[in-house]
């Protein structure tokens, strides 16, 4: 498997990827549950997307620590 393949397949684990500085780690981590819990607008659930269709919600957000 190609490093490429491989970075293509944990990005699919993840719908977002946020990344801060320390400095406003407090405002991160407030933001990651705020877009974690964020409810897609009715009328786009199930829509088509190059991704599949639009869910529910964001799912799982990947917060960049460093």
């Amino acid at each position: 498997m190609s490093h490429q393949e491989t970075d293509n397949r944990s990005s699919r684990n993840y719908w977002i990827c946020t990344s801060y500085s320390q400095a406003d780690k407090q405002d991160a981590s407030r933001f990651h549950r705020k877009l974690e819990s964020y409810q897609i607008p009715k009328n786009l659930i199930g829509m088509p997307t190059r991704k599949g269709a639009v869910l529910r919600s964001f799912r799982r957000v990947f917060r960049d620590e460093h």
